[in-house]
């Protein structure tokens, strides 16, 4: 029997308008993963089946402070502005330190790490080490985050992997297992339940559906993703549509109809980890062969 071959991490960069990207670029059979040391945040993830599956815009911009709007950010230790910490906290925006390759779940994994500092206790006065293993199959990308309290007193904290998933088209893009959710609104500020059939994207929407973890499939017509996770307590559905979008500039016009953000979270309640404990989350996602039919 063949062994599956070893996931091979090679350091390296990439030119930008912005100027050169560290990275880390993952191999393992025909599979491939980028990964940039600014945030652990993963730029591209290309199955063995082919494909690029996660967003990358032709205006995304680079650079120290500022977040990268591509991928998959960290988002850490605050969800968006909820809280007195800046938008969707510093973790996608600070430098990780590449750990070299390990065994996570069953699967060789890079492994990123961020530790508290001078500047992030200035704003949160807490230790804690936060970990990123990214792991690759054939057709499955696996990532899971792990935070560790190194304090010696409890602390709080939201986080979410704000996954930037590539369509062909918003008008053909479905997305199935949340029919039935309850869901809040962020545009509204109410609370809805999602009625079937699955929601379609055909304007802004910014959903967040508490309790909703398990399996998802998103749909363009063309290709299926199975999303499963495990530790995140809740789903984030984001697209701005085309009016918000126009007033982001780091969005090319018409380039939100090519992404559907589905974020594993923990946003409310806010998770409290105890001194010298650690919380786990996982997300999975694995390429299909076909799209999911009505």
């Amino acid at each position: 029997m063949t062994a599956p071959p070893a996931l091979d991490a090679r350091p390296t960069a990439f030119d930008s308008a912005d100027g050169p990207v560290p990275c880390v670029d993952l191999a393992r059979g025909a599979a491939r993963a980028r990964v940039a040391l600014q945030g652990a945040q993963l730029l591209s993830w290309v199955p063995a089946r082919g494909g690029e599956r996660l967003f990358l815009g032709t205006a995304t911009r680079y650079g120290a402070g500022r977040g990268i709007r591509a991928g998959i950010p960290v988002i850490f230790p605050q969800f968006a502005d909820q809280g007195p910490l800046a938008r969707h906290g510093w973790a996608r925006t600070s430098d990780w330190t590449f750990l070299g390759v390990e065994t996570d779940d069953g699967m060789p994994a890079a492994v990123f790490a961020l530790d508290d500092d001078a500047a992030s206790r200035a704003q949160w006065p807490h230790r804690y080490r936060v970990r990123l293993c990214v792991g690759l199959d054939a057709d499955t990308l696996a990532v899971a985050l792990e935070v560790r309290n190194r304090g010696d007193a409890p602390f709080d904290f939201a986080c979410a992997l704000h996954s930037y998933l590539r369509v062909a088209s918003l008008a053909e893009t479905r997305l199935d297992g949340v029919t039935g959710r309850a869901f809040t609104d962020r545009s509204s500020g109410l609370t809805r339940v999602d009625p079937a059939p699955a929601p379609r994207f055909d304007g802004e929407m910014d959903r967040t559906y508490l309790g909703c973890d398990g399996e998802r499939l998103l749909s363009d017509g063309c290709t299926t993703l199975r999303i499963e996770t495990t530790g995140f307590a809740d789903t984030v559905v984001w697209n701005p549509g085309a009016a918000l979008a126009a007033g982001l500039s780091d969005l090319a016009l018409g380039e939100h109809d090519r992404f559907v953000c589905v974020e594993p979270a923990c946003v409310e309640p806010r998770i409290t980890l105890a001194p010298g404990t650690t919380w786990r989350g996982m997300l999975r996602m694995t390429a299909c062969e076909e799209a999911a039919s009505d």
